[in-house]
């Protein structure tokens, strides 16, 4: 087992049955941390209204856009509508200059599909800003698949998952599930996939440990090592 891998199972007898790989977006591709806090502070400040501390805004980072604009504007669907529209609008705005791949992340999913693995995301980001996150990030040729939270409930639920292993023709126990946050393994487990915790981005490692990931990683790209694949 390499350095740095946290594993509760016997991965290698996991090999031969899996099917598929999906991870989240935010804080386990990518490291959207400072696009996500500078885009969320100017909305507030387009509304003259006084940006949400640092800390608090990163906590907000994994969760629906819709629970994003409730925090901050309010209950009025109408105006958390607005809110989520101009996310949409300038999501390249502010990712396209300040956030980038983590380390590996594009050699890891090119092996991953080298190899015959379906590859999908499941993100509580809306498909808008999954579209574009796949043509800045130049990802689009080697995912197979994604759902977002605008197309059914996000997680911790497990719907993300369980359309991921329908549209891949696999079951839920076949596919690897990556993400850094504890409402990523909340997903897994109610999906019946195998969870993998990354702690490169939101949660912290004693938050993880107390979610119980099958697997905890210090990067998505370590999945190639941990599973000697």
């Amino acid at each position: 087992m390499a350095e740095g891998v946290q594993a509760y199972l016997p991965l290698h007898r996991f090999q031969s049955l899996i099917k598929a790989f999906v991870f989240d977006m935010d804080g386990t591709l990518v490291d959207s941390k400072e696009a996500v806090i500078a885009q969320l502070t100017d909305y507030s400040l387009s509304l003259n209204r006084e940006p949400l501390p640092r800390e608090q805004l990163v906590k907000l980072i994994g969760r629906t856009d819709h629970d994003i604009a409730r925090v901050l504007v309010g209950d009025d669907e109408s105006t958390i509508e607005r809110a989520i529209e101009w996310f949409n609008e300038t999501h390249t705005k502010y990712y396209g200059k300040l956030a980038k791949l983590f380390p590996g992340v594009e050699d890891c999913l090119r092996f991953l599909k080298s190899k015959g693995y379906m590859l999908g995301i499941a993100t509580n980001a809306t498909a808008e800003m999954v579209r574009q996150f796949m043509e800045w990030s130049k990802l689009k040729d080697i995912v197979d698949a994604s759902v977002s939270a605008d197309e059914v409930p996000g997680k911790p639920a497990p719907d993300m998952i369980l359309k991921l292993a329908e549209l891949f023709g696999a079951e839920p126990s076949e596919i690897v599930y990556v993400g850094d946050t504890v409402l990523d393994v909340m997903a897994a487990k109610s999906a019946g996939a195998l969870s993998i915790a990354v702690v490169c981005g939101v949660d912290t490692m004693d938050e993880l440990l107390l979610a119980k990931p099958d697997l905890i990683l210090p990067l998505a790209s370590w999945v190639c090592r941990a599973f000697n694949i």
